[in-house]
């Protein structure tokens, strides 16, 4: 488990997670073969994600991305 929101981003990251804010909402799109562990925490800890990347979006207010490309 995932000390932090950082470290959350982070591991989904390392797992191929794709992690997108769009008009404040989360959306996800996620390998087949993802961790059901850090899925559930991924949806438990939403609205730290939400309000993470909210707080330290640098580009669109729009739009964040957390990704592999």
């Amino acid at each position: 488990m995932a000390n932090s929101v950082i470290d959350l981003l982070y591991l989904a990251k390392q797992n191929r997670v794709d992690i997108r804010l769009d008009d404040g909402r989360l959306q996800l799109k996620v390998p087949k073969n993802t961790d059901k562990n850090l899925l559930d925490e991924l949806k438990e800890k939403k609205e730290l994600i939400i309000d993470f990347l909210n707080n330290n979006n640098t580009g669109n207010k729009k739009y964040n991305k957390y990704s592999n490309h």
